[in-house]
């Protein structure tokens, strides 16, 4: 696990989730709990897995969620949240308002109060039965394509054969060869086409809504939780993403990885937004700028302009609509 988890923000569950306005338009399966292990938070996406809407969910028992067999090891998980630990994608079986079982994976981290103490927690589910689902696709595709390798040099040797002086009973091993290799084609044929079509549907699926792939956004926010419903935003308009969960790491990627815009949360552990800011501003040449967009939750002229003299080019408060964040992308991107 990286360390740089372990850094979340001591806020409260409805402030943990910076972009909570906006869970609405997300397929994304995010719900949060209180510390007694109560559902506290509901997305759109939680209603489509499990089958509850928000007002008949909301205040039960996580246990309605999960298959009985898996709640001794979804509590163990949550005593290591309770401890501090972040859980990452571990496998559990979900359960519908139906009756029905899916097997998912779960990512859990903690929520604490502004004393510090643990408040409960927010989860998110994906669905393993579609990971693997690619995972097997691609594979098919890789083995299609080595066995066509394969088959092509055989092919060559039978040519090559054929260009030699042959006996009648060799003449006849090769032509049986020859025709063997013609009927296993069309099955490798159909095997990659079938591997290749059902991988672009997924991708297809996954990149519906892209529209400028080459450009890369660095975000740089030490929530987990937050990592992860922002890079559902960027994702979702096609371009690429990078988390950075402090300062430090944020300024490491810059020296490796070409990066077009920097979206910079303010209160970060060890080196706040604003010391970020600065340091990339003197590290790098007038002519090689990136823009950079603050996230934060203060919204008054003068902490516009403390942002300005750090170095930022805009920002923006949370939470904030998701029309508003994409316009200001797009603004300093083209």
């Amino acid at each position: 696990m990286n360390e740089n988890l372990k850094n979340i923000s001591h806020i409260p569950i409805n402030e943990a989730m910076m972009f909570f306005t906006s869970l609405d338009v997300f397929d994304e399966d995010f719900i949060g709990l209180t510390k007694n292990c109560e559902i506290s938070l509901w997305s759109k996406g939680a209603e489509k897995r499990f089958g509850y809407k928000a007002n008949e969910i909301i205040g039960r028992s996580i246990e309605v969620l999960i298959a009985e067999d898996q709640l001794s090891e979804f509590y163990n998980q949550m005593d290591l949240v309770r401890s501090g630990e972040i859980i990452k994608d571990f496998t559990t079986a979900s359960l519908h308002k139906d009756g029905t079982k899916t097997d998912v994976f779960v990512s859990l981290s903690p929520v604490y109060d502004r004393n510090g103490m643990f408040n409960g927690a927010v989860g998110i589910y994906k669905d393993i039965l579609e990971e693997r689902k690619f995972d097997s696709y691609q594979f098919l595709s890789h083995m299609s394509h080595e066995i066509r390798n394969l088959i092509s040099g055989i092919v060559g040797i039978i040519e090559l054969f054929k260009t030699t002086p042959l006996d009648h009973e060799q003449s006849r091993y090769v032509s049986m060869l020859k025709k063997s290799i013609d009927k296993f084609n069309p099955i490798i044929n159909k095997i990659s086409e079938i591997s290749n079509l059902e991988s672009d549907k997924i991708l297809l699926t996954e990149k519906s809504n892209q529209c400028i792939s080459a450009k890369t956004i660095l975000g740089v926010e030490d929530n987990i939780i937050n990592q992860e419903i922002m890079e559902s935003i960027i994702k979702r308009k096609g371009y690429h993403y990078i988390p950075a969960y402090n300062g430090k790491e944020a300024i490491s990627i810059l020296k490796n990885t070409r990066v077009d815009l920097i979206l910079m949360d303010i209160q970060l552990p060890e080196l706040d937004g604003f010391e970020v800011t600065r340091m990339i501003r003197e590290q790098r040449d007038r002519d090689d700028h990136i823009p950079i967009i603050a996230m934060t939750a203060f919204a008054s002229h003068e902490d516009r302009q403390k942002c300005i003299e750090a170095g930022m080019d805009d920002y923006i408060s949370k939470p904030f609509e998701l029309d508003v964040l994409y316009s200001l992308i797009e603004k300093y991107l083209y």
